[in-house]
Formats: structure tokens, sequence, C-alpha cells
């Protein structure tokens, strides 16, 4: 069986496991650890760690960025668990595809807009509803978004999730 991991990356982000007909496995909120400034950062050992238990063929992820409207420290921090991503992906010879927001949002049937993004929830639950419980909480937001990035990867990819 393949299986393919779909990342919502940042601090609070989630890596969802997928087999390759789009069953959910397993999915674990990113792992993140307290700084000296005392923000959440994603730890690059704990996120390899999950990333070679996976046995993945593949990883997609959000294609982040910095906005104008960004604060500085937030944008730096989007573009360190970026890197981060990159560099445990190549470390572990995966392959890595990034999904623009709007690409993986159209394909999970999400329309655009801050105010949709809880939809993602609703999405994911209708889709999974054997795992529902990770998706209960308005917090787990990343969750879905996670498990829908890695549908929608697989969807692009021809698929049938």
């Amino acid at each position: 069986m393949t299986t393919v991991l779909g990342i919502d990356p940042g601090a609070h982000g989630a890596v969802a496991c997928l087999d390759e007909a789009g069953q959910l496995l397993e999915i674990v909120d990113m792992p993140a650890t307290p700084e000296a400034n005392g923000r959440p950062a994603t730890n690059a050992v704990l996120l390899a760690g999950i990333l070679a238990r996976s046995h993945a063929r593949i990883v997609y992820c959000e294609f982040v960025g910095a906005r104008p409207t960004d604060a500085r420290t937030a944008a730096f921090s989007f573009g360190r668990a970026r890197g981060v991503i990159e560099g445990v992906c190549g470390a572990l010879d995966l392959r890595l595809v990034f999904l623009t927001p709007p690409t993986w949002k159209r394909l999970a049937n999400i329309p655009p807009g801050a105010e949709n993004k809880d939809l993602a929830r609703t999405r994911a639950i209708a889709r999974w509803p054997a795992h529902a419980e990770f998706f209960r909480r308005k917090a787990d937001v990343d969750r879905a978004e996670a498990c829908l990035i890695a549908s929608a990867g697989i969807l692009r990819e021809g698929g049938k999730p």
C-alpha cells in the first residue's frame, strides 16, 4: 500500500497520512516546541520521525508565503516552517509538491475567503465520518486542512480519493 502525506504548515499545523485511495490512516498535530522567545516553532527532528514512520512516497504541502500585511515575526515563522519541511523531505528523499491554497481548496470544494476556513472541518467530517472525532473542535481546522491537502494532491495526480 502506498501512503501519501498532506501537510498544513506552521506551528499549529498538522500532518495527515492517507492511502492512495484517499482513506485516512493517521493524523498528527505539527510537532512544535517553544523557542527561546516562547513562541512555538516546527521541530525538525520530531517532524522527521513522523515522516519517516509513514513510509510515504509523496508529500503534498500547502504553499505558504509572507504577505505584505504580515508582521515580520509571522512572515519569518512561516518561512522557517516551510524550510524545515523542505529540509526534512529532502533529507528523507521524499518528493515534495506544494499546492497553493486556491488549488487545493478548489479540489476540496471550499470557496475562497477567510470566512470559509471552518468549512474544511465540515468537508473532512463528511469525507471521513469514521474519523469525525479528529475534527470536532474549531481548533482542529488545521487537521482537516492537512487531510484535504493530501486528498487534493491525490486528485491532482489523477487518483480518486
